[in-house]
């Protein structure tokens, strides 16, 4: 009996640990999705000065830091 009791332990505890695998495996694919979802734009825009300015656009999920973790990648890539 006590061998029994420890087989399905075994067994309950396996099935959790897929259980819970299982679920962070749905969360990385869905992350996954919203990232292949995402369409970034970056446009070159002539000032009347002469001067260019450079807008960064998205479309598709939101992520609200995205567009200034971009633009302070492109300001760093600039030297600014």
């Amino acid at each position: 009996m006590a061998a029994q009791v420890a087989g399905l332990y075994c067994a309950i505890r396996t099935v959790e640990l897929r259980l819970r695998i299982s679920r962070e495996k749905a969360a990385l694919q869905k992350r996954s999705l919203q990232i292949t979802e995402l369409h970034l734009t970056a446009s070159v825009l002539q000032q009347a000065d002469g001067s260019v300015r450079v807008q960064f656009d998205a479309n598709g999920p939101r992520d609200p830091a995205l567009i200034d973790r971009v633009s302070r990648s492109y300001d760093s890539r600039m030297g600014r």
